[in-house]
């Protein structure tokens, strides 16, 4: 049995696209193969108050209490998961090298009770995010107690092995797409309209300036959790944090997916936009040529390069429909069942 360790994240938590929602589709149709179970969460009331030096303390003290029964919960998490174990099953750390979600914790737990079964960490957050979250020391302390380590993209597997993580600890597979975002038919639309969702290293700055440089183009920006205030144009329709039905309808109403990005591995952006049929131009950064190519995918670096491309693709709309039935056919290589597959390479 492979036990999925997931994170309810509440941007994801009832859509078709998160690691929740792969975990529960594979506990759901292989009973007898996956367990997919969530990390143990804590919630706790804050106290407000109008003084900041007291609000000070109260934040302070809050914090300390949800670490405190946050370690009490994993440890009892432990103890129960560890009693189910056969000798022969395997554990899947859905949210790992996170230090927000910790997962690290139960690992430690988990090998303090003397379990020695195999345990599979998965990282999706590009390698930014890594520097930015573990020293050295910490990196080793992540990587040590687990057998595996998996990638969504070959520049993190590549980022690993350069700071010191052997080939043989590490496995580089692609982030899914669900079959909700996988149109039966890609149809043309009347009006030309550019859709830009994904707020996670989202190169907010250029994509103002592709923006403002095409007065003349129909752009749909998600602005997610986040207040763009600046793109409330003459030529953008400004969606706030919507639910999915509403955003899959948007994307279906549009013809390109912009991606303007510092880093990248595997997102739900990426994918659905190819499943929905969409033409690509994205920043030509991290492992974008996992999941996109030449024939579907318009790779840029500078702003003359997002300019050119989303018009020569309003400009021809044959290529534009070719691109479009090539982003589709290519989501086909990110389906569930390939998914399922991978894992089992493991």
């Amino acid at each position: 049995m492979k036990y999925l360790i997931y994170q309810d994240w509440p941007n994801t938590t009832k859509n078709h696209a998160g690691i929740k929602y792969l975990c529960l589709v594979l506990s759901e149709r292989y009973p007898d193969e996956f367990v997919a179970m969530p990390t143990p969460s804590v919630s706790l009331k804050k106290k407000k108050s109008k003084y900041k030096l007291i609000q000070k303390f109260h934040n302070w003290q809050y914090y300390r209490d949800v670490a405190k029964q946050k370690n009490i919960a994993i440890k009892e998490y432990a103890g129960k998961l560890h009693n189910r174990l056969t000798d022969t099953d395997e554990i899947f750390l859905m949210e790992y090298m996170h230090p927000e979600i910790k997962q690290i914790q139960l690992v430690n737990e988990l090998r303090a009770l003397g379990c020695n079964n195999r345990m599979i960490g998965m990282a999706h957050m590009p390698p930014k995010f890594m520097n930015e979250n573990f020293s050295d020391k910490e990196l080793r302390q992540w990587v040590g107690p687990v057998d595996k380590i998996i990638t969504l993209g070959h520049t993190l597997t590549d980022y690993f092995f350069r700071r010191g993580v052997e080939k043989e600890k590490l496995f580089t597979t692609f982030h899914y797409v669900d079959d909700y975002y996988l149109v039966p038919e890609v149809v043309p639309h009347k009006e030309f309209k550019v859709f830009t969702m994904g707020y996670n290293y989202r190169d907010n700055a250029l994509l103002y300036e592709i923006v403002t440089n095409s007065p003349d183009i129909h752009f749909v920006i998600c602005e997610g959790v986040g207040h763009m205030q600046e793109f409330r144009l003459p030529n953008v329709t400004l969606l706030p944090f919507i639910p999915e039905d509403e955003l899959r309808y948007w994307m279906s109403e549009c013809d390109v997916s912009l991606n303007v990005m510092y880093d990248t591995i595997g997102s739900n952006v990426i994918v659905t936009s190819l499943g929905m049929g969409m033409a690509m131009v994205c920043s030509d950064v991290g492992s974008i040529h996992d999941y996109c190519d030449e024939s579907n995918t318009c790779f840029c670096s500078t702003l003359d390069d997002f300019l050119k491309s989303i018009k020569t693709l309003r400009d021809h709309p044959d290529r534009l429909a070719t691109m479009r039935k090539s982003a589709r056919e290519k989501a086909e290589s990110f389906c569930v069942e390939k998914s399922v597959a991978e894992l089992r390479k493991l």
